[in-house]
């Protein structure tokens, strides 16, 4: 699939899915991404999938916890955002997984109070994953930033990735 600007892409209250990318061809998107209030979604799915600007990834007013899978487990594919990448959580615990991504810009990611348990490991707190995934790794070109909440934080954060920035 490809689209040649930018793709809006808004939830309704309630648990919200959304799935980009796929096994077979590549993805690509000319401007930006924005996603508003889906509390399950997944990219990257097998394809080198390209984001040829920013993605924005936003869901505080959604009822469930942030769910975000970039990269499926074990994959040699590589997802790239020519732009910077914000994401924003609720005020649940949040569960994001970065894996096979070449970021140019700046990564932002803000993940809430943390309360109750994440939804991928179902442990107290947000879980937050900079990783390789199998033939891949996880580059961050610009600075890395990440805020949390009152909750516990958790990091398994830079485990195979590069961060090349601050």
């Amino acid at each position: 699939m490809t689209i040649g600007g930018a793709v809006q892409i808004l939830g309704s209250l309630g648990a919200n899915n959304l799935t980009t990318g796929n096994a077979t061809a590549v993805t690509r998107v000319g401007g930006d991404l924005i996603v508003g209030d889906m509390t399950r979604i997944q990219m990257g799915l097998g394809a080198n999938d390209v984001y040829s600007s920013n993605v924005f990834i936003s869901v505080p007013t959604a009822t469930g916890p942030l769910e975000m899978d970039l990269g499926p487990i074990g994959g040699s594919d590589v997802t790239t955002v020519g732009g910077r990448m914000s994401i924003t959580g609720t005020a649940k615990s949040d569960g994001v997984l970065l894996r096979g991504l070449q970021l140019e810009k700046s990564l932002a990611v803000n993940l809430g109070e943390a309360s109750g348990l994440d939804p991928i490991l179902n442990q107290p707190g947000n879980l937050f994953v900079i990783s390789s995934s199998g033939g891949s790794t996880t580059t961050v070109m610009g600075d890395t930033t990440y805020t949390g909440g009152a909750g516990v934080d958790r990091f398994v954060a830079f485990k195979g990735g590069l961060c090349l920035g601050t």
